[in-house]
């Protein structure tokens, strides 16, 4: 710092003061877990945290959405979006537990100027009785990394991530899902979660980049679900369903070729069945396959781990000859347990506990 010029970023400040003594930098980002409202009220503080909030490094826009307080909600944001410097986001929260049906352009409005101005993380969550529709446009955003909506209806090609390059993580909770396909080139986690579709048609999904997909509680109105076609060029995969997903099962009727699979994770679901249909027929489809683990197991307890490798012996030919690895992870020997250990031996794997 050149002689006789005060540092801006952290002027002065009394004894006692630690807050103020922070540079502004940690402030703006402090300011970002605090709800807009209160984060504007700052600049009553003092003459240096007049114009703090205007830089926050995120924004929390939650409360209620009904008649009275929403009109002093909507003239605030407007005065937000026009005076807050246009600074790339690290956070947006949006949080509702009601809303009206003229409320609805608004959150839009708010959703897609968050997008404009770079978030990385974007959170929409409405807990209300019925679903908030978004408008149907596709996101345009080579920053938004993370996407995480709940209670949300989605439609036309609002799941149209072909301009987000950058997207690699999306979660759906309770959200009524009204498109004909999710596309996306960069996206690796996708949880689907008490959702559902109406649609009278086939959902598509086109992840080639997937390498977790969760899906628990998810109806959908067709007879035919093509999800795991659309992830069938994924490299590193992991399966986390519930026992009573349909969907899978559907999808394992006519089962792709994971031509890239180097490494799975499958949790119990696949496991459940008398015959162990759901499992063989994932091995029997995956060439490359190097290491597989299987989580038998509900809670977070006390968890047995066995590795298996293929016997020096002979290899089978049912499953991929490159498969090096081999994890069972189980809480206790159970009946389900011995099957899938059993059913592994029948490859010439051999298990060892750790």
């Amino acid at each position: 710092m050149p002689p006789g010029e005060q540092n801006v970023s952290a002027p002065p400040v009394r004894a006692g003061d630690r807050i103020g003594a922070l540079p502004d930098d940690i402030l703006h980002h402090l300011l970002s877990f605090l709800p807009v409202q209160s984060a504007v009220r700052t600049c009553v503080l003092a003459r240096r945290w007049r114009h703090l909030w205007k830089f926050t490094t995120g924004l929390r826009i939650v409360g209620v959405l009904r008649q009275g307080p929403v009109q002093e909600l909507r003239k605030f944001l407007d005065h937000l979006l026009i005076l807050r410097e246009r600074r790339v986001l690290d956070t947006v929260e949006i949080k509702f537990s009601e809303f009206l049906k003229d409320d609805v352009p608004y959150v839009n409005l708010w959703t897609r100027c968050s997008v404009q101005w770079g978030v990385r993380a974007l959170t929409l969550h409405i807990n209300h009785y019925e679903h908030l529709y978004l408008d149907g446009l596709p996101l345009v955003s080579k920053h938004l990394n993370i996407l995480d909506l709940y209670g949300v209806g989605l439609q036309k090609k609002s799941l149209d991530f072909s301009c987000c390059p950058a997207l690699k993580d999306l979660k759906m909770k309770f959200c009524e899902i009204h498109v004909h396909k999710i596309s996306s080139c960069s996206l690796k986690c996708l949880s689907i979660i008490y959702c559902q579709s109406k649609l009278n048609c086939q959902v598509r999904v086109c992840t080639p980049c997937l390498i977790s997909l969760e899906l628990d509680k998810f109806s959908d109105g067709s007879d035919e679900c093509v999800l795991l076609g659309g992830i069938s060029n994924a490299k590193h995969m992991k399966l986390i369903s519930e026992s009573d997903i349909f969907v899978f099962t559907r999808d394992l009727k006519q089962c792709p070729t994971f031509s890239k699979l180097k490494t799975l994770l499958l949790n119990e679901y696949w496991c459940m069945a008398p015959d162990l249909d759901p499992l063989a027929c994932i091995l029997k489809n995956s060439p490359v396959l190097e290491k597989l683990t299987l989580q038998l197991f509900y809670t977070s307890g006390d968890i047995i781990e066995m590795i298996g490798s293929y016997s020096s012996v002979e290899r089978s030919s049912a499953i991929s000859e490159h498969l090096k690895i081999v994890e069972v992870k189980f809480p206790e020997m159970d009946k389900t347990t011995r099957k899938v250990l059993k059913f592994l031996c029948t490859f010439n794997i051999r298990f060892r506990v750790e």
